[in-house]
């Protein structure tokens, strides 16, 4: 926050001054001045329903999200999945210095250091161990055997982190027991997510607030939100708010059933309504979010936030004279639209932008002499230009159950 109105940033944002007040702050004692936002679309975009994006293209994103300023990323499940596998030793080969973070789930205690010895093999950066929190009895099981799987993973000179899986809605005791646990046992990180998107924002940042108390200097507390109630992003500010220093992101907030937090939203979120250092080059966000749409094949709903067709997009209008589009966007605009690399555009569509006035404000400014009938003539005009269909094509983006159990009838019965 050096700048003299950190929440005045001209060419950037302009935001409310109050989220910058001692009083406000105050309230947030934990958050960090740096955060370090991984991208996770590499994994969970794979569980994103119609996304398919093949590695050569994965690799292709994360050149240019590096250059972006993407440091991490979510590699997946190299001992599950062999397509992880693939894209593991895919990002090994670039030899860009991007730290990749395997998982893989602990409650099978006996085959653990198997799947270790597979992250290790394709060349991951750091294990974290997902605890699973099917019942107490089985959560303890896992955690008695952390001592010794912890000890394996660093023998191999990787670095550990510890999540439990449903940590939102487990009994608090049980939330106490492993993160404690895990933290003696030598875990390096540890991280909560929010797997089902059970939580409100309150709820996020006092979990984080208990769980920042007993983060040793050098651990880093993480966050994985998902948006099954669409609040995914403020979730995840929540947890910042809690003292959680590093975030899971998807771009376009891509993921499983309603997807993960966004990307884009939670960079420009940090930077321009905390003052929080992301290390990204923002104006860079707009191209990342076309290029996973272009080889996803999945679009986003145009008025999205940061990278949404409409989020730069304002309608024509004419009030006593004046024209809104230019003065309301020209003033105070709280995104600039080439902070994140998009294009501000003035449209005709909306029911105020047909207005008398704002035809009458056009034809003034091109010179052309008007009657009162050429009104409904340019109305009718737009109206035919706005029924024109429009037809995208995607692939097909999956087959139900029944349909695939209907298509192995036909082949083999």
């Amino acid at each position: 926050m050096s700048a003299a109105k950190p929440w005045d940033n001209p060419g950037k944002f302009s935001v409310s001054p109050n989220n910058y007040c001692k009083e406000v702050r105050d309230m947030m004692p934990n958050l960090p001045d740096f955060v370090e936002v991984r991208d996770v679309t590499f994994r969970e975009g794979d569980d994103c329903i119609g996304l398919r994006i093949s590695v050569p293209d994965k690799i292709k994103m994360l050149e240019y999200g590096y250059e972006m300023g993407i440091r991490g990323i979510d590699i997946g499940s190299p001992s599950m999945h062999p397509h992880h596998y693939e894209l593991a030793k895919a990002v090994k080969a670039t030899g860009l210095p991007v730290f990749t973070t395997a998982r893989f789930f602990t409650r099978n205690v006996d085959d653990n250091k198997r799947q270790v010895d597979i992250n290790v093999e394709c060349g991951v950066s750091m294990i974290k161990l997902v605890i699973m929190q099917l019942s107490e009895e089985v959560a303890m099981k896992q955690l008695d055997a952390l001592p010794d799987l912890i000890n394996y993973i660093h023998s191999a000179n990787l670095p550990v982190q510890v999540t439990l899986s449903d940590a939102t809605r487990a009994p608090i005791e049980l939330f106490d027991k492993v993160y404690k646990g895990a933290i003696e046992a030598g875990a390096d990180h540890i991280g909560i997510p929010d797997t089902f998107s059970t939580s409100n924002p309150t709820a996020i940042k006092w979990l984080f607030s208990r769980a920042h108390q007993w983060v040793k200097p050098g651990m880093h507390l993480k966050a994985h939100m998902h948006n099954n109630f669409g609040l995914a992003v403020p979730n995840t500010l929540a947890a910042i708010e809690g003292g959680a220093d590093s975030v899971d992101c998807a771009v376009n907030g891509y993921g499983d059933n309603a997807g993960n937090a966004s990307l884009e939203e939670v960079v420009v979120g940090l930077e321009a309504l905390y003052g929080i250092n992301t290390g990204y080059k923002t104006e860079m966000l707009k191209g990342y979010s076309d290029m996973a749409i272009k080889f996803g094949g999945v679009p986003i709903q145009p008025h999205k936030a940061i990278v949404g067709d409409n989020a730069f997009r304002r309608p024509k209008e004419i009030w006593a004279g004046v024209d809104m589009a230019e003065e309301s966007w020209l003033t105070h605009p709280d995104i600039c639209p080439e902070y994140v690399g998009a294009k501000d555009c003035v449209c005709f569509g909306p029911e105020a932008s047909l207005d008398d006035e704002v035809l009458e404000f056009k034809f003034k400014q091109h010179k052309i002499p008007y009657t009162a009938e050429d009104f409904p003539k340019v109305r009718s005009a737009v109206e035919a230009r706005l029924n024109e269909e429009q037809v995208f094509k995607f692939p097909t983006w999956y087959i139900t159950e029944q349909e695939f159990d209907e298509m192995l009838d036909k082949m083999y019965k």
